[in-house]
């Protein structure tokens, strides 16, 4: 076979192998435990950059009161800090559970994960501290248009499509030979209608 055969065939299994990629970023990935004592609460500032990113959470308490769990968005935690309810369509909350395994989607922007033991909910610790096991996942998914592209991302992606695009052509070019070698031409005989006329 052909060195530029050899390259060719070389070419195609790397640009296969490359083109298998996905463009996400995990912000945050933990599981933890631990105790909130009553009439207290933990507050987790958090970031998401991207313009839609899916929130894994699960918790489950081992032992003591159910727990309320916000996601507050905007100004929703300085108005929980005064005891007011929240008002930003951003905030997520879950309310007096013992045990959940969820999924939603926040936009960018900051928000501040609070672990409540106070009252200030439907839950009531009831003079009772709570010990919990939980998880949390923020998978930064990109849009179909992204309102903002960085460099490693551009960079990224334009290396995928110039594999994809030499990929191709490699293929065209190897099948073409293989069907320019293995093509033959199929013989013809002609036989004249005229007796005694010339027999091919």
């Amino acid at each position: 076979m052909d060195r530029w055969k050899v390259g060719l065939i070389v070419l195609i299994v790397t640009g296969a192998s490359t083109v298998s990629f996905t463009i996400g970023t995990r912000l945050y990935s933990g599981v933890d435990g631990g105790g909130f004592s009553a009439d207290a609460y933990a507050d987790y500032p958090m970031h998401v950059t991207s313009s839609r990113a899916e929130i894994f959470f699960a918790l489950r308490v081992e032992v003591g009161p159910p727990l309320d769990v916000f996601f507050f968005a905007g100004e929703d935690f300085q108005r929980y800090l005064s005891g007011l309810s929240p008002l930003d369509a951003g905030s997520v909350m879950f309310l007096d559970i013992f045990a959940t395994s969820n999924s939603f989607f926040l936009s960018a922007g900051d928000y501040h994960l609070v672990f409540d033991n106070t009252g200030y909910g439907v839950a009531r610790p009831n003079g009772q501290d709570t010990f919990v096991t939980y998880s949390i996942q923020v998978d930064q998914q990109p849009s179909l248009i992204p309102h903002r592209l960085y460099l490693p991302q551009i960079a990224a992606f334009v290396f995928a499509l110039a594999v994809v695009v030499v990929t191709v052509c490699a293929v065209t070019v190897i099948l073409w030979d293989i069907h320019g070698r293995t093509r033959i031409g199929q013989p013809t005989r002609r036989v004249s209608n005229l007796s005694g006329g010339e027999r091919r």
